[in-house]
């Protein structure tokens, strides 16, 4: 199953799967969030553009990851090392 599909569970999270900690104590929010920050690069190196930071939006935790993993999956999708960020997230979050 191609990772993007297997990232669609995320978008029905309460904050509390968000808040859920892996075995290094990270929670599945700060590597997701990691995750869209890796992809942003990304997007950024391929069209030549300046690193910018992404914003992590107020709200609960967890609030617009989802949102914004789609778009950086859209703005990098021509980039091959994408699959393989979202293989390793979907791994990650044991989705």
């Amino acid at each position: 199953m191609p990772a993007e599909d297997r990232l669609r569970p995320l978008s029905t999270w309460t904050e509390r799967s968000w808040r859920h900690r892996g075995a290094d104590g990270r929670s599945r929010a700060d590597v997701a969030f990691e995750a869209v920050q890796r992809l942003a690069d990304l997007a950024a190196d391929a069209e030549g553009e300046p690193r910018r930071p992404v914003p992590r939006l107020d709200g609960p935790v967890g609030a617009g990851i989802a949102d914004q993993l789609a778009v950086m999956v859209h703005d990098a999708a021509d980039v091959p090392a994408v699959s393989e960020i979202l293989e390793d997230l979907a791994d990650r979050l044991r989705l």
